[in-house]
């Protein structure tokens, strides 16, 4: 096979595609401007089919657009929304970083769990982050009224320098609208699901905090809270099923992040934490967080080996100039199938 060009979305040159899912693929890219400026980005790029659905395509903008003006340091930016040539992608900055799902899974591999300081770090950047989000405002001082409604260990990033973000803001109302979603994308989804969210009731912040929950307990416990063999067990599960204490499948749990989370997975959304910075306070007093640095210390020990591979690989292909179509990436475990759990890098 000849050489040819490496692939550009405009000033993007796509290196690496790191995962593909019902809605968009994403790669890691390299911005090129003027005087030799560079930097790595991540292209979620939609599928073509699907921007010919009006419908999609008009709501993917829109909560594009409200979802670039997030910003804090516990969120990953959308830095630009692009439409140009039949083509419709978001720029988002490069975070080396594995998803939590894929630091839960690497933990278990290794025959153990996240340790509850650890995981309350974790959370705790997250929660910070959900809470700028829904508290965010236009450039005219308007409440945006953000709600993520896909927070899930797939959607945060757990980066290289111990910093927790939250990924794919304003992408699951306009993900609604494709009928080609699996099963199992679907069952996956369900699962982190508020009751009110199942029932496809109206939502706000507090339908987040409930996933947040749900996040919270898997992590502690090591295995997801809500599950079945199909859709409707899951569904089953998330409106009606037993919720364990976290501490009767993790002993080493204090009896004070048990309180937190059962009151994070109350059904009814009157009785949760009724904001992110409350969860967040409640959490950090039951349990003080650890330092970002013993968290970028567990990232290195359990998914560094992995995370050089994907260096080398972009550090190689920055390199050559040109190239045959675009090398995939292996996904890391706990990432396989998912669109977004590499998302940033």
């Amino acid at each position: 096979m000849t050489d040819e060009p490496a692939p550009r979305l405009g000033n993007y040159v796509l290196l690496l595609e790191l995962a593909s899912g019902g809605m968009a693929t994403v790669y890691v890219a390299r911005q090129a401007g003027a005087a030799g400026f560079e930097r790595l980005v991540v292209i979620k790029r939609v599928h073509r089919h699907l921007i010919k659905m009006r419908e999609f395509h008009d709501m993917f903008l829109d909560e594009a657009r409200v979802a670039s003006l997030i910003r804090h340091p516990n969120v990953v930016s959308v830095d630009d929304v692009v439409e140009a040539d039949d083509e419709l992608f978001l720029v988002l900055p490069y975070v080396e970083s594995v998803s939590l799902s894929t630091l839960i899974e690497a933990a278990r591999l290794q025959g153990e769990r996240i340790p509850p300081k650890l995981v309350v770090r974790i959370i705790a950047d997250a929660l910070a982050g959900l809470a700028a989000a829904h508290d965010a405002v236009d450039m005219r001082g308007e409440k945006l009224d953000v709600v993520h409604r896909d927070v899930s260990p797939h959607n945060i990033l757990v980066g290289t320098d111990g910093r927790s973000r939250i990924i794919d803001f304003g992408i699951a109302k306009a993900a609604k609208r494709i009928t080609t979603t699996t099963r199992d994308v679907m069952k996956g989804k369900l699962a982190y699901m508020s009751p009110e969210q199942a029932r496809q009731q109206p939502l706000d912040a507090r339908a987040d905090l409930f996933a947040v929950g749900a996040v919270l307990h898997e992590a502690l416990a090591g295995e997801q809270l809500f599950k079945g063999e199909d859709q409707a067990d899951v569904l089953l599960a998330v409106l009606i099923g037993d919720i364990p204490a976290p501490s009767a499948l993790a002993p080493d749990v204090p009896p004070e992040l048990d309180e937190v989370v059962s009151k994070a997975l109350a059904r009814e959304p009157e009785d949760r934490y009724q904001t992110g910075g409350d969860f967040l306070e409640h959490l950090e007093k039951a349990l003080p967080p650890a330092q970002g640095r013993d968290v970028a210390q567990l990232v290195e020990r359990l998914c560094g080996r992995d995370l050089e591979t994907r260096r080398a690989a972009v550090r190689e292909l920055l390199d050559q100039p040109r190239m045959s179509g675009i090398p995939r990436l292996t996904p890391l475990p706990g990432e396989a199938g998912s669109g977004s759990g590499s998302g940033s890098g």
